[in-house]
């Protein structure tokens, strides 16, 4: 499953705890506080559980199979000295460093904007860091939810 793969891939990469945005059984999952918000609800809903003591997060949609541990843990040295870091090639992956002030922006955001916002108009409110992931890797940044993306990909 991919659910499994991705777990499997935070736990690799260090991170210590799993969460996960819906209801998969068998993992700590949060549910959308306001559901049918895309990738954002499900940030602003696990956001919204969590004390407000700072600390590093990281994002990642389940159908990205082909993510690496270097692709994630680079994303976690980049936002050190940042509010989040990304691909510039896609807003997904993410890694944030939260504190109350990106809580704050996001409960802003998704308040004024009650049909939902998109992951980048977020980011435009946030210092970010945008490492440069290489030709070479990014396909492992693409969305894989057929048979038919998996047949598309470089051998």
């Amino acid at each position: 499953r991919l659910i499994e793969h991705a777990s499997d891939l935070f736990l690799l990469a260090g991170l210590t705890d799993v969460i996960v945005s819906g209801n998969i059984g068998g993992y700590f999952c949060i549910q959308d506080i306001t559901p049918n918000q895309g990738p954002l609800g499900g940030v602003y809903s696990v956001m919204q559980h969590m004390d407000d003591s700072p600390k590093k997060l990281i994002f990642i949609p389940v159908d990205m199979p082909l993510l690496t541990v270097n692709i994630v843990s680079t994303l976690l040295r980049s936002v050190q000295d940042f509010d989040a870091a990304f691909y510039s090639n896609s807003p997904l992956p993410l890694a944030l460093n939260f504190n109350q002030n990106i809580k704050a922006i996001l409960y802003k955001l998704m308040k004024e904007n009650l049909q939902g916002v998109s992951v980048k108009v977020f980011l435009s409110n946030l210092r970010c860091a945008t490492p440069i992931i290489s030709e070479k890797h990014a396909f492992s940044l693409k969305n894989i939810n057929t048979k038919t993306d998996f047949s598309r990909l470089p051998d």
